[in-house]
């Protein structure tokens, strides 16, 4: 079985590749998730897909966390890294690209 993070890239993926699926993924994540993955979702739990503009991003941040900063910082750098099967260091270079880092001004 995938991990969470194997499933999220798995997704990303084919959004970026199949726009029947990507339409599909913003209506009705759920049952979008459930058709592509075969897995359950439980009952209550609220899955919300954004999409990127040209002039709008959204940031996610992580559930509120009892973890002191290093600490956070550590496992979430791990999480990344271990989906992927990567070291900790690799886990921006080898994140999935669906836009152009030339795009946005520093």
């Amino acid at each position: 079985m995938k991990t969470a993070g194997q499933m999220r890239i798995h997704l990303l993926e084919k959004a970026a590749e199949d726009e029947a699926f990507r339409a599909r993924l913003l209506e009705d994540p759920h049952a979008a998730i459930k058709e592509e993955l075969d897995v359950p979702i439980p009952e209550g739990f609220k899955i919300k897909v954004l999409e990127d503009s040209e002039n709008t991003t959204n940031i996610v941040l992580p559930p509120r966390a009892k973890l002191k900063a290093a600490e956070l910082q550590s496992v979430s750098a791990a999480s990344w890294a271990n989906d992927r099967g990567e070291d900790d260091n690799d886990r921006w270079n080898n994140a999935p690209q669906w836009w152009d880092a030339n795009d946005y001004d520093e």
